[in-house]
């Protein structure tokens, strides 16, 4: 019985984040040609690809035209591209290359651009294995909010006896909050077409 409460914290969890990341990935409307934070035809991930999104992450402008000025601060990863995702951001050599010619056993690293930069982050509820995320500081520009009523994240857990004909334990547990995308300047999605 003492499982219990915490098989219901686990549960509401679950639900948030079902709730959660269905709500991120219904972007038709957020993640489009019109805003400037799609590329439909992008490249898998690599050092190119990352700097063509961050580049166009950049572009994204303002309702008068102007840079926004907001920087891309995450690169959110399906967890099928969350070691990549870690290599890009803390990797100074990504690997070498051979010199053609005369030095053709010579090696020359190959840095990276981006090490530092975008810190990886990984979920497993992301379903398109291939597609990636620059997203904003969620201090700066969030691209998506979660509210919680009275600012409590825990779920109630309540118990009472069961009805006077019944031997046992009643539980119940909810959580009061909602999930809404905000700004579609704070992201830019690169999808992948197979």
């Amino acid at each position: 019985l003492s499982d219990v409460p915490f098989m219901f914290g686990r549960a509401a969890a679950n639900s948030f984040n079902d709730v959660f990341w269905t709500k991120f990935q219904d972007d038709a409307a957020f993640f489009t040609a019109g805003n400037n934070n799609l590329n439909a035809t992008a490249s898998e991930l690599s050092v190119t690809s990352l700097d063509a999104a961050e580049q166009a992450f950049m572009a994204i402008t303002a309702a008068d035209g102007k840079p926004t000025g907001i920087k891309p601060a995450i690169l959110l990863t399906p967890v099928a591209l969350k070691t990549l995702a870690r290599q890009l951001f803390n990797d100074q050599v990504l690997g070498v290359t051979s010199l053609g010619g005369t030095n053709a056993k010579a090696k020359d690293p190959i840095s990276n651009p981006f090490v530092g930069m975008f810190k990886p982050v990984s979920s497993p509820y992301l379903t398109d294995t291939k597609d990636y995320y620059l997203l904003a500081d969620p201090m700066d520009c969030p691209v998506i909010q979660a509210v919680f009523l009275n600012g409590r994240q825990e779920p109630f857990v309540e118990s009472s006896a069961a009805e006077f004909n019944t031997l046992g334990i009643l539980y119940r547990a909810y959580m009061d909050w909602g999930v809404a995308l905000q700004d579609p300047k704070g992201g830019y999605k690169a999808h992948i077409n197979d």
